[in-house]
């Protein structure tokens, strides 16, 4: 059973993540020790690839208020920009393509 937290959505780019867009995220955690997570989007600009990433912090205000991108081993400097750490296998890096309705599906 997984438990539902709901927050408050954060747009700093009102003209690809429209006021009103929706963004629903699942974590679910695998008994081999992976991490599964799934996003599903509505409402966002259509035909277009957009790209998520998970932080350390909260949205705030800014989006450097979130901390740089959680790594599952963390660079000895952060936020890493060394493709040692900083890369798919190391981060989670979601592209997002939407469809002509700005949907996912």
């Amino acid at each position: 059973m997984s438990d539902v937290v709901k927050a408050p959505a954060v747009t700093y780019n009102s003209e690809l993540v429209p006021v009103g867009a929706r963004v629903q995220v699942k974590e679910e955690l695998r008994r081999d020790g992976g991490t599964r997570i799934e996003l599903r989007l509505r409402g966002l600009v259509g035909n277009r690839v957009s790209g998520a990433h998970v932080h350390t912090k909260p949205c705030g205000k800014l989006p450097t208020d979130a901390g740089p991108h959680y790594q599952d081993k963390a660079g000895p400097t952060q936020p890493s920009v060394n493709p040692e750490f900083a890369n798919p296998r190391n981060e989670v890096w979601l592209d997002l393509p939407t469809n002509k309705d700005g949907s996912d599906r």
